[in-house]
Protein backbone atom coordinates (compact mmCIF):
# COMPACT_ATOMS: atom_id res chain seq x y z
CA UNK A 1 0.00 0.00 0.00
CA UNK A 2 1.29 3.49 -0.84
CA UNK A 3 2.60 5.56 2.03
CA UNK A 4 0.23 8.42 3.08
CA UNK A 5 1.58 11.95 2.85
CA UNK A 6 2.79 13.21 6.20
CA UNK A 7 0.94 16.12 7.80
CA UNK A 8 4.12 18.19 7.59
CA UNK A 9 4.22 17.75 3.82
CA UNK A 10 0.68 18.52 2.68
CA UNK A 11 -2.78 19.41 3.92
CA UNK A 12 -6.31 18.77 2.67
CA UNK A 13 -7.29 19.59 -0.94
CA UNK A 14 -7.23 23.31 -1.65
CA UNK A 15 -9.69 24.89 -4.10
CA UNK A 16 -7.21 27.63 -4.91
CA UNK A 17 -5.22 25.26 -7.10
CA UNK A 18 -8.14 24.78 -9.48
CA UNK A 19 -8.69 28.52 -9.58
CA UNK A 20 -5.06 28.93 -10.61
CA UNK A 21 -5.39 26.25 -13.27
CA UNK A 22 -2.92 24.01 -11.41
CA UNK A 23 -3.62 20.29 -11.15
CA UNK A 24 -3.64 18.95 -7.60
CA UNK A 25 -1.24 16.06 -7.14
CA UNK A 26 -1.96 12.67 -5.55
CA UNK A 27 -2.26 12.25 -1.79
CA UNK A 28 0.50 9.67 -1.37
CA UNK A 29 4.22 10.41 -1.30
CA UNK A 30 5.01 7.59 -3.74
CA UNK A 31 2.49 8.77 -6.32
CA UNK A 32 3.23 12.48 -5.90
CA UNK A 33 7.01 12.18 -6.26
CA UNK A 34 6.71 9.45 -8.88
CA UNK A 35 5.16 11.85 -11.38
CA UNK A 36 5.45 11.20 -15.09
CA UNK A 37 5.84 14.04 -17.54
CA UNK A 38 3.00 14.89 -19.92
CA UNK A 39 3.89 14.64 -23.60
CA UNK A 40 3.71 18.41 -24.08
CA UNK A 41 5.97 19.24 -21.11
CA UNK A 42 8.59 21.94 -21.50
CA UNK A 43 11.34 23.08 -19.15
CA UNK A 44 9.54 24.81 -16.28
CA UNK A 45 6.12 23.26 -16.99
CA UNK A 46 4.08 22.51 -13.88
CA UNK A 47 2.98 18.90 -13.53
CA UNK A 48 1.01 19.30 -10.31
CA UNK A 49 1.13 20.78 -6.81
CA UNK A 50 -0.11 20.14 -3.29
CA UNK A 51 -0.82 22.63 -0.48
CA UNK A 52 1.48 22.39 2.53
CA UNK A 53 0.94 23.00 6.23
CA UNK A 54 4.22 24.79 7.00
CA UNK A 55 3.47 28.22 5.56
CA UNK A 56 4.34 31.13 7.87
CA UNK A 57 1.44 33.23 9.06
CA UNK A 58 0.09 35.37 6.25
CA UNK A 59 1.32 33.07 3.49
CA UNK A 60 0.46 29.89 1.59
CA UNK A 61 2.83 27.04 0.73
CA UNK A 62 2.82 24.34 -1.93
CA UNK A 63 4.89 21.32 -2.83
CA UNK A 64 5.32 21.54 -6.60
CA UNK A 65 6.39 19.12 -9.30
CA UNK A 66 7.73 20.55 -12.54
CA UNK A 67 9.70 19.56 -15.63
CA UNK A 68 13.38 20.39 -15.90
CA UNK A 69 16.22 19.57 -18.22
CA UNK A 70 17.78 16.31 -17.08
CA UNK A 71 21.46 15.54 -16.74
CA UNK A 72 20.65 12.44 -18.84
CA UNK A 73 19.19 14.54 -21.67
CA UNK A 74 15.54 15.39 -22.25
CA UNK A 75 13.33 16.37 -19.34
CA UNK A 76 12.79 14.91 -15.88
CA UNK A 77 10.31 15.67 -13.07
CA UNK A 78 11.83 17.75 -10.26
CA UNK A 79 10.16 18.67 -6.97
CA UNK A 80 10.34 21.85 -4.95
CA UNK A 81 8.53 24.17 -2.56
CA UNK A 82 6.74 27.42 -3.35
CA UNK A 83 5.85 29.98 -0.66
CA UNK A 84 3.44 32.76 -1.61
CA UNK A 85 2.35 35.83 0.39
CA UNK A 86 -1.36 36.21 0.97
CA UNK A 87 -2.77 39.37 -0.55
CA UNK A 88 -0.59 41.42 -2.89
CA UNK A 89 2.38 39.55 -4.39
CA UNK A 90 5.25 41.67 -5.65
CA UNK A 91 6.38 40.85 -9.19
CA UNK A 92 10.02 40.47 -8.11
CA UNK A 93 10.62 37.07 -6.53
CA UNK A 94 13.29 35.00 -4.81
CA UNK A 95 14.84 31.61 -5.52
CA UNK A 96 16.41 29.73 -2.62
CA UNK A 97 19.07 27.22 -3.72
CA UNK A 98 19.36 24.83 -0.79
CA UNK A 99 22.42 23.65 1.10
CA UNK A 100 23.54 20.04 1.58
CA UNK A 101 20.53 18.09 2.77
CA UNK A 102 21.66 14.50 2.17
CA UNK A 103 21.16 12.37 -0.94
CA UNK A 104 18.31 10.02 0.03
CA UNK A 105 14.81 10.85 -1.19
CA UNK A 106 13.55 11.60 2.33
CA UNK A 107 16.23 14.30 2.59
CA UNK A 108 14.58 16.49 -0.06
CA UNK A 109 13.80 19.94 1.40
CA UNK A 110 10.21 19.65 0.16
CA UNK A 111 9.80 16.62 2.44
CA UNK A 112 10.77 18.64 5.52
CA UNK A 113 9.16 21.68 7.12
CA UNK A 114 10.34 25.25 6.83
CA UNK A 115 11.22 25.53 10.51
CA UNK A 116 13.71 22.67 9.99
CA UNK A 117 15.54 24.56 7.25
CA UNK A 118 18.46 26.98 7.46
CA UNK A 119 16.49 29.49 5.42
CA UNK A 120 13.25 29.36 7.43
CA UNK A 121 13.46 32.73 9.18
CA UNK A 122 14.63 34.52 6.04
CA UNK A 123 11.82 33.04 3.94
CA UNK A 124 9.26 34.21 6.51
CA UNK A 125 10.68 37.74 6.36
CA UNK A 126 10.70 37.82 2.56
CA UNK A 127 7.07 36.71 2.52
CA UNK A 128 6.24 39.57 4.89
CA UNK A 129 7.86 41.88 2.33
CA UNK A 130 5.54 40.52 -0.38
CA UNK A 131 8.02 38.31 -2.25
CA UNK A 132 7.21 34.78 -3.40
CA UNK A 133 9.99 32.24 -2.74
CA UNK A 134 10.62 29.09 -4.78
CA UNK A 135 13.03 26.38 -3.56
CA UNK A 136 13.94 23.46 -5.87
CA UNK A 137 15.04 20.05 -4.58
CA UNK A 138 17.26 19.30 -7.65
CA UNK A 139 16.99 16.27 -9.92
CA UNK A 140 16.85 12.89 -8.18
CA UNK A 141 16.39 14.28 -4.67
CA UNK A 142 12.88 13.20 -3.69
CA UNK A 143 12.15 12.00 -7.22
CA UNK A 144 13.31 8.73 -8.84
CA UNK A 145 16.92 8.39 -9.97
CA UNK A 146 20.27 9.39 -8.56
CA UNK A 147 20.61 12.87 -7.10
CA UNK A 148 22.88 15.33 -8.90
CA UNK A 149 24.51 16.54 -5.67
CA UNK A 150 27.22 19.16 -6.44
CA UNK A 151 26.69 18.71 -10.19
CA UNK A 152 26.82 22.43 -10.83
CA UNK A 153 25.26 22.91 -14.26
CA UNK A 154 22.55 20.30 -13.62
CA UNK A 155 21.51 21.99 -10.37
CA UNK A 156 21.51 25.39 -12.06
CA UNK A 157 19.14 24.22 -14.80
CA UNK A 158 16.81 22.71 -12.19
CA UNK A 159 16.89 26.03 -10.32
CA UNK A 160 16.21 28.26 -13.31
CA UNK A 161 13.39 25.90 -14.31
CA UNK A 162 12.01 26.25 -10.77
CA UNK A 163 11.82 30.01 -11.39
CA UNK A 164 9.90 29.29 -14.58
CA UNK A 165 7.60 26.94 -12.69
CA UNK A 166 6.86 29.63 -10.09
CA UNK A 167 5.85 32.02 -12.87
CA UNK A 168 3.69 29.33 -14.48
CA UNK A 169 2.03 28.73 -11.11
CA UNK A 170 1.30 32.38 -10.29
CA UNK A 171 0.79 33.70 -13.79
CA UNK A 172 0.89 37.46 -14.20
CA UNK A 173 1.48 37.99 -10.47
CA UNK A 174 5.19 37.41 -11.08
CA UNK A 175 7.42 39.34 -13.42
CA UNK A 176 10.71 38.18 -14.88
CA UNK A 177 13.08 39.67 -12.28
CA UNK A 178 14.45 37.52 -9.48
CA UNK A 179 17.35 37.15 -7.10
CA UNK A 180 18.93 33.90 -6.03
CA UNK A 181 20.58 33.05 -2.76
CA UNK A 182 21.97 29.90 -1.25
CA UNK A 183 24.25 28.46 1.36
CA UNK A 184 27.11 26.01 0.69
CA UNK A 185 25.90 23.73 -2.11
CA UNK A 186 23.38 26.46 -2.91
CA UNK A 187 26.18 28.99 -3.40
CA UNK A 188 27.62 26.81 -6.15
CA UNK A 189 24.15 26.52 -7.70
CA UNK A 190 23.70 30.28 -7.71
CA UNK A 191 27.00 30.94 -9.47
CA UNK A 192 26.31 28.31 -12.11
CA UNK A 193 22.83 29.77 -12.60
CA UNK A 194 24.30 33.22 -13.18
CA UNK A 195 26.76 31.75 -15.68
CA UNK A 196 24.14 30.03 -17.86
CA UNK A 197 21.04 32.19 -17.28
CA UNK A 198 21.36 34.38 -20.38
CA UNK A 199 21.53 31.35 -22.68
CA UNK A 200 19.36 28.87 -20.78
CA UNK A 201 16.58 31.16 -19.56
CA UNK A 202 16.89 34.47 -21.43
CA UNK A 203 13.38 35.52 -20.41
CA UNK A 204 14.52 35.80 -16.77
CA UNK A 205 16.37 38.79 -15.34
CA UNK A 206 18.71 37.72 -12.55
CA UNK A 207 19.25 40.80 -10.38
CA UNK A 208 21.84 39.30 -8.05
CA UNK A 209 23.28 36.15 -6.48
CA UNK A 210 24.17 35.70 -2.82
CA UNK A 211 26.39 32.79 -1.83
CA UNK A 212 27.03 32.00 1.83
CA UNK A 213 29.97 29.65 2.41
CA UNK A 214 29.85 28.78 -1.29
CA UNK A 215 31.11 25.28 -2.09
CA UNK A 216 31.80 26.38 -5.65
CA UNK A 217 35.49 25.52 -6.15
CA UNK A 218 34.78 21.85 -5.69
CA UNK A 219 38.00 20.57 -7.27
CA UNK A 220 39.91 22.30 -4.47
CA UNK A 221 37.41 21.06 -1.90
CA UNK A 222 37.73 17.48 -3.16
CA UNK A 223 41.49 17.56 -2.66
CA UNK A 224 40.93 19.00 0.82
CA UNK A 225 38.27 16.46 1.73
CA UNK A 226 40.33 13.55 0.42
CA UNK A 227 43.06 14.21 2.97
CA UNK A 228 41.36 16.14 5.79
CA UNK A 229 41.41 14.35 9.15
CA UNK A 230 38.10 13.47 10.78
CA UNK A 231 38.45 15.67 13.81
CA UNK A 232 34.82 15.75 14.95
CA UNK A 233 33.10 12.95 16.81
CA UNK A 234 29.94 12.98 14.70
CA UNK A 235 31.11 14.36 11.36
CA UNK A 236 33.43 13.44 8.54
CA UNK A 237 34.68 15.22 5.42
CA UNK A 238 34.52 11.86 3.65
CA UNK A 239 30.72 12.16 3.64
CA UNK A 240 30.94 15.28 1.47
CA UNK A 241 33.51 13.74 -0.81
CA UNK A 242 31.74 10.46 -1.52
CA UNK A 243 28.32 12.12 -1.91
CA UNK A 244 29.70 14.79 -4.25
CA UNK A 245 31.69 12.43 -6.44
CA UNK A 246 28.61 10.20 -6.75
CA UNK A 247 26.48 13.22 -7.73
CA UNK A 248 28.99 14.63 -10.22
CA UNK A 249 29.31 11.21 -11.87
CA UNK A 250 25.58 11.07 -12.73
CA UNK A 251 25.17 11.15 -16.50
CA UNK A 252 28.92 10.74 -17.09
CA UNK A 253 31.19 7.78 -17.81
CA UNK A 254 33.17 8.20 -14.58
CA UNK A 255 33.47 4.94 -12.61
CA UNK A 256 33.56 5.64 -8.89
CA UNK A 257 35.92 2.72 -8.31
CA UNK A 258 38.55 4.68 -10.27
CA UNK A 259 38.62 7.46 -7.67
CA UNK A 260 37.33 6.10 -4.36
CA UNK A 261 39.41 4.02 -1.99
CA UNK A 262 38.01 0.98 -0.22
CA UNK A 263 36.97 3.29 2.62
CA UNK A 264 35.18 5.56 0.17
CA UNK A 265 33.45 2.75 -1.68
CA UNK A 266 32.15 1.41 1.63
CA UNK A 267 30.26 4.67 2.13
CA UNK A 268 28.29 4.38 -1.11
CA UNK A 269 25.64 2.16 0.47
CA UNK A 270 24.73 4.97 2.88
CA UNK A 271 23.76 7.51 0.19
CA UNK A 272 20.11 6.48 -0.07
CA UNK A 273 19.62 5.98 3.65
CA UNK A 274 19.50 8.37 6.58
CA UNK A 275 20.34 11.89 5.41
CA UNK A 276 23.52 12.27 7.45
CA UNK A 277 24.61 8.63 7.54
CA UNK A 278 27.51 9.14 5.07
CA UNK A 279 28.95 11.86 7.29
CA UNK A 280 28.43 9.97 10.51
CA UNK A 281 29.93 6.77 9.13
CA UNK A 282 32.86 8.66 7.60
CA UNK A 283 33.65 10.14 11.00
CA UNK A 284 34.08 6.61 12.34
CA UNK A 285 36.60 5.66 9.66
CA UNK A 286 40.15 6.66 8.95
CA UNK A 287 40.85 7.99 5.50
CA UNK A 288 41.75 8.54 2.84
CA UNK A 289 38.41 8.20 1.03
CA UNK A 290 39.70 8.93 -2.48
CA UNK A 291 42.91 8.40 -4.42
CA UNK A 292 44.52 11.82 -4.44
CA UNK A 293 46.34 11.08 -7.70
CA UNK A 294 43.01 10.41 -9.46
CA UNK A 295 41.89 13.95 -8.61
CA UNK A 296 44.84 15.63 -10.32
CA UNK A 297 44.62 17.57 -13.62
CA UNK A 298 45.09 15.34 -16.62
CA UNK A 299 43.27 12.43 -14.99
CA UNK A 300 39.64 11.73 -16.01
CA UNK A 301 38.26 12.56 -12.58
CA UNK A 302 40.51 15.58 -12.13
CA UNK A 303 39.44 17.00 -15.48
CA UNK A 304 35.76 16.32 -14.73
CA UNK A 305 35.98 18.19 -11.44
CA UNK A 306 37.76 21.09 -13.13
CA UNK A 307 34.97 21.27 -15.72
CA UNK A 308 32.42 21.27 -12.89
CA UNK A 309 34.07 24.47 -11.65
CA UNK A 310 33.81 26.33 -14.97
CA UNK A 311 31.03 28.73 -13.95
CA UNK A 312 32.79 31.85 -15.25
CA UNK A 313 32.37 34.28 -16.84
CA UNK A 314 29.39 35.79 -15.06
CA UNK A 315 28.14 39.08 -16.55
CA UNK A 316 29.05 42.11 -14.45
CA UNK A 317 25.37 43.09 -14.63
CA UNK A 318 24.60 40.24 -12.18
CA UNK A 319 26.20 41.38 -8.90
CA UNK A 320 27.65 38.58 -6.79
CA UNK A 321 27.84 38.72 -3.00
CA UNK A 322 30.10 36.15 -1.33
CA UNK A 323 29.84 35.68 2.43
CA UNK A 324 32.67 33.67 3.96
CA UNK A 325 33.35 32.54 7.52
CA UNK A 326 37.00 32.89 8.47
CA UNK A 327 36.74 29.80 10.72
CA UNK A 328 34.87 27.65 8.16
CA UNK A 329 36.18 24.07 8.20
CA UNK A 330 33.89 22.82 5.40
CA UNK A 331 34.74 25.51 2.85
CA UNK A 332 38.07 26.86 4.12
CA UNK A 333 38.60 30.60 3.91
CA UNK A 334 41.46 30.10 1.44
CA UNK A 335 38.99 28.51 -0.99
CA UNK A 336 36.57 31.40 -0.51
CA UNK A 337 39.29 33.93 -1.24
CA UNK A 338 40.34 32.01 -4.33
CA UNK A 339 36.72 32.07 -5.52
CA UNK A 340 36.61 35.85 -5.02
CA UNK A 341 39.83 36.32 -6.99
CA UNK A 342 38.69 34.09 -9.87
CA UNK A 343 35.40 35.95 -10.21
CA UNK A 344 37.19 39.30 -10.17
CA UNK A 345 39.70 38.17 -12.78
CA UNK A 346 36.87 37.03 -15.07
CA UNK A 347 35.17 40.44 -14.92
CA UNK A 348 32.39 39.92 -12.38
CA UNK A 349 31.01 42.44 -9.91
CA UNK A 350 31.81 40.96 -6.50
CA UNK A 351 31.05 42.04 -2.94
CA UNK A 352 33.20 39.77 -0.74
CA UNK A 353 32.47 39.80 2.99
CA UNK A 354 34.64 37.78 5.37
CA UNK A 355 33.54 37.26 8.98
CA UNK A 356 36.22 36.67 11.60
CA UNK A 357 35.64 33.62 13.79
CA UNK A 358 32.47 32.59 11.93
CA UNK A 359 31.89 28.95 10.89
CA UNK A 360 30.30 27.49 7.77
CA UNK A 361 26.93 29.16 7.16
CA UNK A 362 28.03 32.44 8.81
CA UNK A 363 25.10 32.59 11.27
CA UNK A 364 25.47 36.31 11.96
CA UNK A 365 24.75 37.14 8.31
CA UNK A 366 21.24 35.70 8.35
CA UNK A 367 19.86 38.97 9.67
CA UNK A 368 21.17 40.76 6.55
CA UNK A 369 19.58 38.56 3.86
CA UNK A 370 16.36 40.54 3.86
CA UNK A 371 18.25 43.81 3.31
CA UNK A 372 20.37 42.27 0.56
CA UNK A 373 17.21 41.24 -1.32
CA UNK A 374 15.71 44.70 -0.89
CA UNK A 375 18.90 46.36 -2.15
CA UNK A 376 18.98 44.24 -5.28
CA UNK A 377 15.32 44.88 -6.13
CA UNK A 378 15.60 48.61 -5.38
CA UNK A 379 18.62 48.89 -7.71
CA UNK A 380 21.06 50.00 -5.02
CA UNK A 381 24.62 50.15 -6.41
CA UNK A 382 26.35 46.92 -5.37
CA UNK A 383 29.67 46.97 -3.56
CA UNK A 384 32.56 45.75 -5.71
CA UNK A 385 35.91 44.58 -4.33
CA UNK A 386 37.21 43.94 -7.84
CA UNK A 387 37.70 47.56 -8.79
Amino acid sequence: MAEPVAETTTIAPHPGLAELGVEEGPDTVAEFYGAELPEDAEAGSLIWAKPRSDAPEGAAAYTVMYASESVHGGLAPVSGTLYVPEGEVKPDFVVWAHETAGTGDDCAPSRTTLNERYEGESVAQLLQDGHAVIAPDYEGLGTPGKTVYMNGEAQAKNTLDAARAARNFLGDKLGNRLVMYGYSQGGQTGLWSAHIAADYAPELELAGVLGIGSAAKYHDLALYEATAPNTRDDWGQGGYLVSALAGISVGKDLPLQDVLTTQGLELLHTLSGDCWEPWQEAAEKTGPFAHEEALQPGQPWGDALAANDEFTPIPDTIPITLVQGEADTDVPVEVGRELRDELCESGSTVDYQEFAGEPHGVPSFKQHIRQWVDDRFSNQPPADVCG
